[in-house]
């Protein structure tokens, strides 16, 4: 009896356990997201991005496993876009009914377009804002490059490459959770960034950019010479030093307001750039050796790069700090920029 009466309160308490397991299996039922593809498929606020996704084999990629960010412009933003191979804007009709497809070039410009709106990695804006800058899936200046994009935030709005005025967009819903990433939709399609487009980008360069754009009624009179390279085809290498120490540098006995003539602020300014691509080898150290930069000012015009550190040191050497490399390669369709915290100073007349 004793012997059965075990038994009996085993199976009483192992049933209790089966339905507790059961009630458990029911609570935590996990949701499954959708892919990015099928996020923007399911709005037809987004139909012509899902026509050039397909049209270029991008789609793949968004439907697949893996961690991305796809920054989604509207269908009122691809008829914004306007180009020689588009010169009617992106809509629906754009992309023809089978067997009927889109010229080589456009394709390929649509290819480079939509890489520039894919992160490899999912991100949200918050991280965004953090990192500053992403690299993009589109191909820069070279060939083992991608181009850079800027994200800031500006009140509650995210922005991205300083905005539609600069070839940019801002970010009008955010966070949109997919099984392989993030997705933002965006009220501009990102064009490819050159120099100037990020110079303006990055409110923390607003105060060398300033001075590019000075007139010949200007305080640093007519740099409209120097402000073209920055459109130019290149590649351009140019080293930006942010608001403060420009700020320094164009108060009273600055070495800017020092030497204020038009010839003068012009030599500072290309002594800020160097012909070519000159990426840094990582985050850490600019190579494995020193390298000696000529730079656009004159060829005698010379600055340092000590090898293993990044750190700017004049040539001739002037008893001033070395200026340090705070943010590298930034990259766009002509060149990179490279953010540094002093004013670099040539030999001057």
């Amino acid at each position: 009896m004793k012997l059965r009466n075990q038994i009996i309160k085993f199976l009483a308490i192992l049933s209790i356990g089966i339905v507790s397991i059961s009630c458990d299996n029911a609570i935590t039922e996990v949701t499954k997201y959708p892919a990015i593809s099928e996020i923007i498929k399911a709005d037809s606020n987004y139909s012509v991005l899902v026509k050039a996704l397909d049209a270029t084999a991008l789609s793949t990629t968004l439907t697949n496993p893996g961690s991305y960010t796809l920054f989604a412009p509207s269908n009122a933003a691809f008829a914004a876009y306007t180009s020689a191979n588009f010169p009617s804007g992106i809509v629906d009709s754009t992309f023809p009914v089978a067997p009927a497809t889109l010229s080589t070039s456009q394709v390929a410009e649509l290819k480079r377009l939509l890489q520039n709106h894919i992160l490899g990695v999912g991100t949200r804006a918050n991280d965004l804002v953090s990192n500053a800058y992403s690299k993009t899936f589109a191909s820069g200046s070279g060939t083992s490059t991608t181009l850079s994009m800027f994200v800031n935030q500006s009140g509650s709005d995210y922005i991205i490459n300083g905005g539609v005025s600069n070839g940019g967009a801002k970010i009008t819903v955010s966070d949109i959770d997919a099984s392989n990433g993030v997705v933002h939709f965006v009220d501009g399609v990102v064009k490819l960034p050159n120099l100037k487009n990020h110079m303006i980008a990055n409110p923390n360069l607003a105060k060398f950019y300033a001075i590019y754009t000075s007139t010949a009624t200007g305080t640093y009179g007519d740099q409209s010479a120097v402000l073209a390279t920055l459109s130019a085809v290149g590649p351009i290498t140019v080293f930006a030093p942010i608001n403060s120490t420009v700020d320094s540098e164009t108060a009273t006995g600055g070495f800017i307001a020092s030497n204020n003539t038009t010839a003068n602020v012009s030599k500072i300014l290309r002594y800020h750039m160097t012909n070519g691509n000159l990426t840094a080898s990582s985050g850490t150290s600019w190579a494995s050796a020193d390298a000696t930069i000529t730079t656009m000012a004159a060829t005698s015009q010379q600055f340092k790069i000590a090898g293993g550190t990044l750190k700017i040191s004049e040539l001739p050497v002037i008893s001033v700090a070395s200026s340090n490399i705070k943010t590298v390669n930034i990259q766009t369709t002509n060149g990179v920029i490279h953010i540094v915290d002093r004013v670099l100073r040539p030999v001057l007349p």
